[in-house]
């Protein structure tokens, strides 16, 4: 499943993270994600504004430790 969904609507760009089960924790292909919607959400004259915001309760709890390497 995808971790961030990419909307709009009118005039404003949309990037929801869509992980909430792991707490909208940011993994690397969500942060890939996010930088590409950014990007292309930069180049449509059309938009104005982005919003970025999760499903779920929480907003972003950091970073996906499931990724980190634990020395």
């Amino acid at each position: 499943a995808n971790p961030v969904s990419i909307t709009a609507d009118r005039h404003v760009g949309i990037i929801e993270q869509a992980r909430p089960e792991k707490f909208n924790c940011l993994s690397s292909q969500a942060w890939a994600a996010i930088d590409e919607a950014r990007g292309n959400f930069e180049v449509k004259s059309e938009n104005r504004a982005v919003l970025v915001c999760a499903q779920g309760a929480n907003f972003c709890t950091g970073a996906d430790l499931d990724e980190v390497e634990i020395v």
